[in-house]
């Protein structure tokens, strides 16, 4: 293997399966082995000049109907929420019965805080003792092969359901029941201050993983895994509730504006709260202390958005008067009725459309050409490139923004909002490649986990390379990439077009609909030329 990566890291473009088999192991009959088991893809595959990364050979048609038979399934799907929220009873309790017995009988949230726990304790049992190689380790694989990349439809589904069985969190929340422990109030500073360390901090993980490549070192994750636990534990420790979620969490700043868009809500009914004075409802230290108190010191019978509410159902559950219900709902509602949109939650709307296009850009085929040449003209050594191209990802997007609003603070912060739909399809679109393109891993490290044989055994590492772990053809892939990036675009100009109504005389929107269309653009290219995958 270290013979083949100095090989096509000095020059050779590409190396056939031959080459490849022989510099990888010096011993024939191993290669005939690893030989055989590559035998079928033969015709259809080729070894370029990243180790360990196969593309497709020419220009293979995607499977038309496959993409249109998933398409369908998504757009029925969608239908189907739809007509449940324009129903009478759009109340998922009560249309479901079997929903209903899992909230109140406890198998959701702590039946799955358990379940979700044991599997973070795998993982970093598994980064820590297990494989060095990315590709190979199960804490890797379950990361950044399965749940990150399941990360944006969760949000889209089941809004900050996450959080509500994070393991991170319910180490916090063991943490704050020993005597003496998690019981003071948030400093003013956090409270005030806390979404911009969040989205400090969101950067800085970003850019990390962009210089350094975090998502490819075991060593690296597990690092970052103990420190955010730790981190967490320590707010844990010292402030009330779920205050790291709330201050500090930077996926909880992503969580809180993917939400945004989420076609599940959790709100009361105004009627069946007239004349109550439940202390748990209350914003007083009463409600902070109680038992049955909103983890995320939220006010439950004033609840109107998504941003902050975890999905719990601590509220629900502990409402004597049955005021709470959760529903299916227009994913655009809130965020084309926002009343007084955050120029923080805009901003980082913003960021996140550079942060996604600059994790294409590092992931395009062409991309060590450009950052060659870019090195050549601007002299710069990779490092401090890298960290030039991250700046002015994340930059632009912000100062497009700003001049799409003339500069004005109000009409910034509504058009951030409009942009939040788009963010997601796009998140959603890069993720789906890796969930795709690299799913067989998951089931790979799994059987290896439970002893049964996989491709993992073959002689020479890993089999998967690039495309030889997808679940789908490249083709086909991309395709699903731009219906959904297209759908996103299509749900952000419908937000823009609905706050234009409501506000259309107050704030010109033009600049607006052109930003977008601007970024549709770009994100559309990035997604049709071809990409190379991280494992």
């Amino acid at each position: 293997m270290k013979k083949w990566m100095a090989y096509v890291t000095h020059g050779a473009r590409d190396v056939s399966w031959l080459q490849a088999g022989n510099l990888m192991s010096a011993n024939e009959q191993e290669f005939a082995v690893w030989d055989a088991w590559y035998r079928p893809a033969l015709r259809q595959a080729r070894v370029v000049t990243y180790p360990e990364r196969i593309t497709r050979i020419g220009n293979a048609p995607p499977r038309t109907g496959l993409a249109i038979l998933l398409l369908a399934g998504g757009g029925l799907v969608l239908l189907t929420l739809r007509g449940v929220g324009r129903g009478r009873r759009n109340e998922l309790l009560l249309r479901w019965p079997w929903l209903n017995a899992a909230v109140r009988g406890r198998v959701y949230p702590e039946g799955a805080r358990v379940a979700v726990l044991a599997i973070f304790l795998l993982m970093l049992a598994a980064l820590a003792v297990g494989s060095s190689l990315s590709h190979r380790n199960l804490g890797s694989v379950y990361l950044w092969i399965l749940w990150w990349p399941l990360v944006p439809f969760l949000l889209f589904f089941s809004a900050r359901s996450w959080c509500a069985v994070c393991p991170v969190a319910t180490l916090g929340d063991m943490v704050q029941k020993l005597p003496g422990l998690g019981r003071k109030p948030a400093p003013r500073w956090l409270v005030v201050g806390g979404i911009w360390i969040i989205e400090g901090t969101f950067l800085a993980i970003t850019w990390f993983d962009r210089s350094v490549g975090l998502v490819s070192s075991v060593r690296l994750t597990l690092t970052a895994l103990l420190l955010l636990t730790g981190a967490a534990l320590t707010v844990s420790a010292l402030f009330r509730r779920r205050t790291f979620c709330r201050r500090l969490c930077f996926f909880g700043a992503l969580a809180g504006n993917y939400s945004m868009a989420s076609v599940l809500e959790l709100r009361p009914r105004s009627a069946d709260c007239m004349g109550c004075s439940r202390a748990a409802c209350l914003r007083t230290e009463a409600a902070e202390t109680a038992a049955d108190g909103c983890p995320m010191l939220e006010r439950p019978r004033s609840l109107a958005a998504n941003r902050e509410c975890n999905l719990c159902l601590t509220c629900l559950r502990s409402c004597e008067r049955q005021s709470l219900a959760l529903r299916v709902r227009d994913p655009l509602r809130e965020l084309a009725q926002i009343r007084r949109p955050q120029v923080a939650v805009a901003g980082l709307a913003a960021v996140l459309v550079g942060v996604v296009a600059v994790q294409n850009l590092g992931m395009l085929e062409i991309s060590g050409v450009l950052e060659r040449r870019l090195g050549e003209i601007t002299g710069l050594s990779r490092g401090p490139l890298v960290s030039l191209i991250y700046a002015a990802a994340f930059l632009l997007p912000l100062l497009l923004l700003f001049l799409a609003a003339r500069g004005d603070r109000r009409a910034f912060a509504f058009f951030g909002y409009a942009l939040i739909p788009l963010d997601l399809g796009a998140h959603a679109a890069h993720n789906l490649l890796h969930m795709l393109g690299e799913g067989k891993s998951v089931w790979w490290v799994t059987a290896d986990l439970l002893g049964l044989r996989s491709p993992l055994d073959i002689p020479g590492g890993h089999p998967g390379g690039s495309m030889g772990a997808a679940l789908l053809d490249a083709s086909t892939i991309k395709v699903l990439q731009i219906a959904l990036l297209l759908l996103a675009a299509t749900a952000s100009l419908a937000v823009a077009r609905r706050l234009q109504r409501r506000m259309g005389r107050e704030i010109g929107f033009s600049p607006l609909y052109g930003l977008l269309l601007l970024l549709v653009g770009v994100n559309l290219w990035m997604f049709w030329v071809p990409m190379a995958l991280r494992h």
